[in-house]
């Protein structure tokens, strides 16, 4: 038994945002490979996983690990929001980004005219090759804005003021 400490006997939750990483943590976040101490450390708090994508086979992984009295609550949330429109693009090869390229209409005069899209992907890389080809491609067609400030790409290790200008910039609308 660990000894007493302030910090424990007020400990009331352990709460997993972004649960699911936990399955393909050795791609992510290498330091879930030993979550499961959190359990031997605190054996008698209560645990809380949360995740917008929990696949029943992840849902068991993710139980094992955290070593979860079974049965385990489950809530489910519908967290489609009427605001936003899902549109998923095939990538025929790593090659190409042809299908995504394509969405974008022949004939843009201002900015105002592209809706605010995310394009998620599961990595760096991959993100940034797709803003290249985006970027020519507002090129090829001639638009009269920087496509630059326009599309950014966002990830964990981008440094804290492109961050902010990239919300400020989601949320306002134009960019600075």
């Amino acid at each position: 038994m660990k000894q007493p400490t302030p910090f424990r006997d007020r400990l009331t939750l352990i709460a997993l945002d972004e649960a699911h990483t936990i399955w393909s943590y050795k791609g992510f976040r290498k330091e879930f490979k030993d979550i499961y101490q959190l359990r031997i450390a605190f054996p008698n708090v209560p645990f809380a996983a949360f995740s917008a994508t929990f696949p029943p086979h992840i849902v068991s992984y993710v139980q094992r690990i955290l070593r979860l009295k079974l049965p385990t609550k489950i809530i489910t949330y519908n967290g489609r929001r009427t605001n936003i429109d899902i549109l998923v693009a095939e990538q025929p090869s790593r090659k190409t980004f042809e299908p995504l390229l394509n969405l974008i209409p022949v004939k843009i005069n201002a900015i105002e005219e592209i809706p605010k899209t995310f394009v998620f992907v599961d990595s760096v890389k991959t993100a940034r090759r797709i803003a290249i080809a985006l970027r020519r491609k507002f090129c090829k067609i001639g638009t009269k804005f920087d496509s630059y400030k326009v599309i950014r790409c966002y990830y964990s290790c981008i440094d804290s003021p492109t961050k902010d200008a990239t919300h400020r910039f989601v949320k306002m609308g134009t960019p600075e």
